[in-house]
């Protein structure tokens, strides 16, 4: 009986650790088959990215030429990482602000909007 409550608590633990993780930097965001980081930040930083860390400091008209560009290299951006739990702060990568409707992220009834 005792194993399986050490079990039940270190399940819990490990979601509720996962539910408060930071969001992924942008150059992890972006995945592409047998693609390094380094290969990444390259590709990042020829489509326009200037931080490829939270790219916050890049512009709405930007932002769509940069997400395309990388699109075209063939790259996909895997969001999952972007809760409203964990979007906020002067630091919060720019897909945050895309994802969430550019207002202060709320903690319950938010859903991303799909582009």
């Amino acid at each position: 009986m005792s194993k399986f409550l050490v079990l039940v608590i270190f399940f819990l633990v490990g979601c509720v650790s996962l539910d408060n993780s930071p969001p992924k930097y942008i150059y992890e965001a972006w995945e592409r088959p047998n693609s390094k980081h380094l290969d990444i930040k390259q590709d990042m930083k020829s489509c326009g990215y200037k931080n490829t860390l939270h790219a916050n400091d890049i512009n709405n008209e930007t932002i769509y030429f940069a997400e395309k560009c990388m699109r075209d290299k063939g790259y996909v951006l895997d969001t999952s990482s972007y809760r409203p739990n964990n979007c906020y702060g002067q630091n919060s990568p720019y897909l945050c602000n895309r994802l969430w409707g550019g207002q202060k992220p709320q903690l319950i009834g938010v859903k991303p909007r799909v582009n």
